[in-house]
């Protein structure tokens, strides 16, 4: 019998939208999707999703002083260790990290977050 093949990527025919980057880690084997998440993890992929986020929103749309980044992280990342799971970025780092979102090859992953 060669009916009964399972059908493992319907992905394209119901497109679910999720809000929370959170449910975005969990369904990551979508095949050819992958492809894709793939090409947006090229830069900095020890970077997560809610980590860049943070990094536009404070220095980009809220434009926080610099030096209360690493307070702000600190305490994001007692609340969610898995999301922002770095000890303590410098300052440095993040402010490094804003500007790779900003190169031309992170517009992928920028436009994921804005």
């Amino acid at each position: 019998g060669g009916e009964g093949t399972p059908i493992l990527h319907q992905a394209e025919s119901k497109p679910v939208k999720h809000h929370h980057s959170r449910e975005r880690e969990k369904h990551i084997d979508l095949g050819p999707l992958n492809v894709r998440i793939e090409e947006l993890s090229v830069i900095g992929s020890e970077w997560t999703i809610e980590e860049d986020m943070f990094v536009i929103r404070h220095l980009e749309v809220l434009a926080t002083p610099v030096r209360k980044l690493e307070n702000l992280y600190a305490n994001l990342s007692k609340k969610q260790p898995e999301a922002y799971p770095k000890t303590s970025p410098s300052l440095h780092e993040l402010q490094g990290r804003f500007e790779e979102l900003h190169l031309p090859e992170a517009a992928a992953r920028l436009k994921l977050l804005v």
